[in-house]
């Protein structure tokens, strides 16, 4: 991947996924759409919407934990997707 961050905080975000074959090449459509129809696609590799999809499946495992064992109000949950960086990256 090239090193481009995304942070997006939304309510009610859906997903759409469609495998794509244009010009005898395939990639995923990934559609991130909310309930005012604001729309954002992404083209994906096969390899990238794999990793995509780990990361999906993770974070439902830790959700559905949070669900099934909750912890005590002074215990900090982790998630290493959204650990803050102590360096920026400059984008210019």
């Amino acid at each position: 991947m090239d090193g481009m961050r995304l942070r997006l905080e939304a309510k009610n975000l859906y997903l759409r996924v469609a495998n794509v074959t244009r010009d005898n090449k395939s990639y995923v459509l990934l559609t991130a759409y909310d309930d005012t129809n604001n729309e954002l696609v992404l083209e994906l590799t096969h390899e990238q919407a794999g990793w995509l999809e780990d990361q999906f499946y993770a974070a439902n495992r830790r959700y559905e934990e949070r669900l099934t064992h909750p912890q005590q109000a002074n215990e900090p949950v982790q998630n290493p997707i959204l650990i803050p960086s102590d360096r920026q990256e400059s984008t210019h």
